[in-house]
């Protein structure tokens, strides 16, 4: 998926020009985001409504970086709340804050103050949006843009993630740093066993 609509183009320009590798991070992190989601929709059953949360949430997840690097996630939220040119209404802009927080960290807890405000249905679709961002994030952990696509069989005792790399290039280390990212994933769908599979690109 190439992210050519202007209100991506828009939200991206947030990243200042010397934030450019973080750009081009997070344009492959949201590409592989939404490939998760298209293919575990049996298992969060999310309309396009939760999708355009974690495209957003996606594009903006280290947003923080420029803020400060630690702790950036917590940044990363932080700026989507108070950033008046995002143009969301303000429950949007919570949900869409609190995916990107849980990129990374500590999973959601009800003590976390804007988590809280949510509604219970809400506090699943972002814990569910933030549990595909982490494994997302997780495969383009180098900045190398290693991994050309995915697919996800899920069978009933297992989830097999099966990478696809892009020609030339081995994603060892992002596919290591994913498995390690679906500890969320993990606990909410209650998986015993995450598999992934990396497949070789002759193309």
């Amino acid at each position: 998926m190439k992210l050519k609509a202007k209100k991506y183009k828009k939200i991206l320009k947030f990243y200042p020009d010397e934030y450019d590798f973080l750009t081009l991070h997070c344009k492959q992190v949201t590409k592989l985001a939404i490939q998760l989601f298209d293919e575990t929709r049996s298992l969060h059953h999310l309309s396009k409504k939760g999708k355009e949360y974690l495209i957003n949430a996606s594009l903006l997840h280290d947003i923080g970086y420029i803020i400060n690097s630690i702790s950036h996630n917590k940044h990363s939220c932080k700026f989507i709340i108070n950033n008046s040119q995002l143009r969301w209404n303000k429950k949007k802009r919570e949900i869409i804050a609190c995916i990107a927080r849980y990129h990374r960290g500590p999973f959601p807890k009800k003590t976390h103050k804007i988590f809280a405000k949510l509604s219970e249905k809400k506090q699943r679709i972002v814990t569910i949006l933030s549990a595909l961002l982490r494994i997302a994030d997780g495969l383009d952990y180098t900045h190398q843009n290693s991994v050309k696509s995915l697919n996800v069989q899920i069978d009933k005792d297992k989830v097999t993630i099966i990478v696809i790399p892009r020609k030339g290039l081995t994603p060892t280390t992002d596919i290591e740093r994913a498995r390690k990212k679906t500890d969320l994933f993990v606990h909410l769908f209650h998986w015993k066993d995450i598999v992934f599979v990396k497949k070789d690109n002759d193309i």
